[in-house]
């Protein structure tokens, strides 16, 4: 009995310290979530300040494109132009990682036909299709959602092989998973090496120059945040020069609802 005692008295001080250590890392999260959120959004304003200037100021220059001084205030507006796009992602990430999920029962599809709706223009200007077949009710975060879609079928346009206009499947099918279903986002575009397939979902990680392809390396990080937040995962099936499908494994029903 006394041996059991101590045995247990153990068990209780490791589950105090294991909780005091989960405490702590949960309040080091919600600080650096915070200060990230904080620089992001102090930054926007001045970023697009410059941007609304530099633009006045080119209109101003000589039209001369080969001229050295249009040429650096081309380069100048490309850049500050990133920054913006990069500040942008940075207060979308912020927000998904700090918000509370609000799971309620939501239609994937009026998601994605709203999602293609916001798009059209891109759609549009990239001679693009996009399909939408049949997909279930479950229940999501519906702004979440949004997001995941919006970033999937925005890197489909994107990244789409020169000639060819970009074709986008957007369907459903059962998971190996009880009681899921797999979202999938298919393309005919680039593709990603093998190699490199598991490291688009880091932050920041960029397999392509700016110029070829504008983004901050946040959007996939974002999806699969996304997936976690809701209790699933995410992967990509690839191949160079014949397209991608990126798949997300979600519940129908939230395990707290």
């Amino acid at each position: 009995m006394l041996g059991a005692h101590n045995d247990l008295t153990a068990v209780k001080r490791l589950e105090e310290q294991a909780e005091t250590g989960r405490a702590a890392a949960d309040a080091a999260n919600e600080e650096l979530r915070t200060f990230a959120y904080s620089i992001a959004h102090d930054m926007k304003a001045p970023a697009n300040t410059l941007y609304s200037l530099l633009n006045r100021l080119s209109m101003m220059m000589p039209a001369d494109r080969q001229a050295p001084q249009r040429q650096l205030m081309n380069m100048s507006l490309q850049t500050i132009d990133r920054m913006r796009v990069l500040v942008d992602d940075v207060l979308q990430y912020t927000r998904v990682v700090g918000s509370e999920t609000a799971f309620r029962a939501i239609d994937l599809k009026e998601v994605a036909d709203s999602v293609v709706d916001v798009l059209a223009g891109d759609i549009e200007a990239m001679g693009a299709t996009v399909t939408i077949d049949a997909l279930p009710v479950l229940e999501a975060d519906a702004m979440q959602m949004r997001a995941l879609l919006q970033n999937l079928i925005s890197n489909a346009i994107k990244f789409n092989r020169d000639g060819v206009p970009p074709e986008i499947r957007v369907y459903s099918t059962k998971s190996k998973q009880p009681d899921c279903i797999v979202l999938s986002v298919q393309d005919n575009g680039i593709g990603i090496p093998e190699d490199m397939q598991d490291r688009v979902f880091a932050m920041f990680t960029r397999l392509h120059l700016h110029d070829e392809f504008a983004g901050a390396g946040l959007g996939l990080a974002l999806c699969r945040r996304i997936a976690v937040n809701h209790g699933g995962g995410m992967n990509v099936v690839s191949t160079p020069d014949i397209g991608s499908i990126f798949s997300v494994d979600l519940p129908i029903k939230q395990p707290s609802a």
